[in-house]
């Protein structure tokens, strides 16, 4: 490809078919990388996790318990762990959440009384979403992040274990 530009010299610019070639290439890899991008991330986040994880493997594996077995132990006790952490803080959160929301038009105009004109019937169904489709976003969510722990864990497991 060349161009002519006329501003009272003639100049010549010609780009190479290797130029365009390239910079059709790096685009479609970038466009590569942007849809595996979840995939890297996962991928990096197991590495950490293997990381931090392979030490405790490898005092188990010293002391004669085979590496996948180890391993097994060492991740299933940490998402146990997880998990019992989790089951502990995340019910009263959610429950004090759900109060919390649920009494904030009252705690509002208590603490403002100029706010009663603005929360009214008509302004609450006005701003409540529409609900099946955040059920729907709800769901989507849900399946995605279940998908995303269950490979970062499998990636965490096999990491340390390039034989299995």
């Amino acid at each position: 490809i060349s161009a002519i530009i006329n501003s009272g010299m003639t100049q010549r610019i010609e780009i190479s078919w290797k130029t365009i070639v390239f910079t059709v290439v790096f685009l479609i890899g970038l466009q590569a990388l942007w849809i595996v991008k979840e995939l890297i991330f996962t991928l990096f986040l197991a590495f950490i996790f293997m990381s931090a994880l392979k030490p405790v493997v490898n005092k188990l594996t010293k002391r004669g318990i085979p590496r996948t077995a180890a391993s097994f132990l060492v991740l299933a006790s940490t998402v146990a762990w997880l998990i019992f952490v989790l089951a502990f803080i995340l019910p009263p959160i959610v429950t004090e959440s759900i109060s919390f929301l649920t009494n904030l038009p009252t705690l509002l105009i208590e603490a403002f009384p100029f706010f009663e004109k603005i929360f009214t019937a008509e302004s609450a169904i006005r701003f409540f979403p529409n609900i099946p489709q955040n059920i729907f976003k709800i769901a989507s969510g849900l399946f995605s992040n279940v998908f995303f722990i269950v490979s970062l864990i499998f990636f965490t497991f096999y990491f340390p274990n390039p034989s299995i």
